[in-house]
């Protein structure tokens, strides 16, 4: 049976793909330092970067995939740490990402994220964030 989920330990990011065709391979980048990226004002604001991904067909290695069918479903890990940091600037945790020139916070109905609340030692809950197109951009949790 294929594999159809990558969890990226050190990330705390699961990535399903229950579904597809062909057969993928994800690769982690390097996450550039959120000095390179700063935020424009009144925007997402970045405080802690999370994970750089390409994903690669690997009947196509020299294909990087942009589509999916079905959506790939991403999970990310937040911290006490990152609620109480959204909580100290009075704005709520949101996911974000680098889109090039600014960060673009994640938001429905244009992206369909939310927060699962599920406290534990370590975690306070994921974000998670279903996406048909992808990029390969940072991905931060900011306010």
């Amino acid at each position: 049976m294929p594999k159809e989920r990558k969890y990226f330990r050190r990330e705390g990011v699961v990535i399903k793909y229950t579904g597809l065709t062909m057969p993928i391979e994800l690769q982690r980048l390097p996450v550039p330092a959120l000095a390179n990226m700063p935020a424009v004002p009144g925007g997402f604001e970045p405080f802690r970067p999370i994970i750089n991904l390409k994903i690669v067909d690997l009947n196509h290695p020299e294909n990087k995939l942009n589509k999916f069918k079905p959506a790939l479903e991403v999970r990310i890990r937040f911290t006490h740490d990152d609620l109480t940091q959204a909580e100290a600037k009075h704005k709520p945790l949101s996911l974000g990402f680098w889109d090039g020139t600014k960060w673009v916070r994640l938001e429905p109905p244009t992206y369909p994220f939310h927060l699962e609340h599920k406290p534990t030692k370590k975690f306070a809950g994921w974000g998670v964030l279903t996406l048909d197109l992808w990029g390969d951009p940072p991905k931060a949790w900011g306010t």
